[in-house]
This record gives structure tokens, C-alpha cells and sequence, in this order.
């Protein structure tokens, strides 16, 4: 991983370098493997994204050097670079996550007793008394092993698209897993929603307000918005395998 050390030594004497992504949360210790392929996800995410800050840094020197300026606004080609760390980042965010719930969440659901288990018996009887019972559910209800396949659709129904906003955090990701709303907060995760609105934004819109007009991304900014997708995602790991130590 890129550190601020990397960064000092490009930096021209009396320019302060960019400021790089925070490091990552501890791995979670102990025996719990059904974590392990998330936080390799998480891990690589974090370091492409630092690179990627990384080379913004390296473009804005060689450009400040060509202009033979020291300070100004940041291109649209340096901008680029902030936005292509927004989408490295949010791709690490549904890598890891829907990892971590296709890993540890049937683990869980099979367990006696666990808040993960209460959460896919509500669903089920939810998904029971619908009016309109869903062709899916119907299907697993009648498959030759009703268990496996009604648990499968389970999961991949909080596992098959990318991740929009905080309630979906919250309904796919820590309620479904049973991680306590203490470890992590319904606030922390509505803190990420400006992320997803820029994600969308960049993703959907090559992020322009208008057809002349892109919206303008700062660095600091930028960088504290991946920092804190990368701290949450950290926490919602590191709190399940907690979960799935505490037997």
C-alpha cells in the first residue's frame, strides 16, 4: 500500500502533498475464514484506490512543472482522477460486503438463537402471508430441498445488486447479518449517503449538472468520502466476525 511517506518524497519543497487514505482497520483476529475472502476485497480495494490517489498526485506536479505553477484549480483531468477513486471505491464496497453476506449470512441464518436467524424467519413469513406470493419464493417452497433453496434466494436477494444508500446497508448488510446497531450506527452509515449520491452521480451521469457543466470534486473532500466507506466497510467485517465467533 501507497503511504504518506510515498507521497512526501514527490512533493516539491513548501508544497504540502495531497493527503492520502487513512490505513485500514485491524483484520479481524482469530479463527473466522468465512470473513477472510471480504477483507481481501476490502484490502485490494483500499490499495488500488490509494494508488489511484497516488498517480493524481504524480499528474499534478508534471502539470504544475509544465504550467510552471505551484498552486491552482485542479483540471478536468485531475478531477477525473477524484471521480475514478469514487468508483474504485464503491466497487470495493459491494465486493466486499456482498462477499461477506453470501460467506457468513447462511452460517448465521443456520444458527439457533441468532438475530440473523429471527431476520430471515420474519422474511419468510412476510414473504408467506403477500398477497401476491413472489414466482421465486414459490419456486424454492417447491424445490425437492425447500430449505437449501428457500436460504439461497434468501442471500441473493440481499447480495444481487450494488449497494444505493444507507437503508440498504442496514436492511442487507447489518440487520441481515445481526451486527449490533451499537457496533455500528445508523448515523455512521447515513453519513455515507453524499458517497452514493456522488457515485450515482459519475456512474449514471459521467457526473455533469448540466450538458456544459460537470460537478466540480475536491480533493479533501473526495478523500474523506472514501475514507469513510472504507472505515464502515472495515466495522461491518470486523463486527461479524465477532458475531460468528460468539457461538
Amino acid at each position: 500500500m501507497e503511504t504518506q511517506t510515498d507521497a512526501l518524497t514527490l512533493a516539491p519543497i513548501g508544497i504540502a502533498p495531497p493527503p492520502m487514505l487513512a490505513p485500514l482497520h485491524p483484520e479481524p483476529r482469530g479463527r473466522v475464514p468465512l470473513v477472510r475472502p471480504a477483507w481481501k476485497f476490502l484490502t485490494a480495494a483500499h490499495k488500488s484506490t490509494s494508488a489511484l490517489l497516488q498517480s493524481l498526485l504524480i499528474v499534478r506536479q508534471a502539470n504544475k512543472e509544465t504550467a510552471g505553477k505551484t498552486h491552482g484549480r485542479y483540471s478536468n483531468e485531475e478531477i477525473d482522477l477524484l471521480r475514478a477513486a469514487i468508483v474504485f471505491t464503491s466497487s470495493g464496497l459491494d465486493a466486499c460486503l456482498q462477499r461477506l453476506v453470501r460467506d457468513a449470512l447462511p452460517a448465521l441464518v443456520r444458527r439457533d438463537g441468532t438475530p440473523a436467524q429471527r431476520a430471515y424467519t420474519l422474511y419468510l413469513k412476510q414473504e408467506l402471508a403477500a398477497e401476491n406470493i413472489a414466482e421465486p419464493f414459490r419456486d424454492a417452497v417447491l424445490a425437492p430441498d425447500p430449505t437449501q433453496a428457500l436460504l439461497a434466494g434468501y442471500v441473493s436477494m440481499r447480495t444481487k445488486a450494488s449497494y444505493q444508500g444507507s437503508k440498504e446497508l442496514q436492511k442487507r448488510v447489518r440487520d441481515a447479518l445481526g451486527v449490533p446497531r451499537a457496533a455500528v450506527p445508523d448515523q455512521d452509515l447515513a453519513a455515507l449517503d453524499p458517497f452514493f449520491i456522488a457515485r450515482n452521480a459519475i456512474v449514471h451521469g459521467m457526473d455533469y449538472e448540466t450538458p456544459r457543466k460537470r460537478t466540480h470534486r475536491a480533493r479533501a473532500d473526495t478523500i474523506a468520502q472514501c475514507d469513510l466507506v472504507f472505515d464502515v466497510a472495515g466495522r461491518l467485517i470486523i463486527e461479524t466476525a465477532k458475531v460468528l465467533r460468539n457461538k
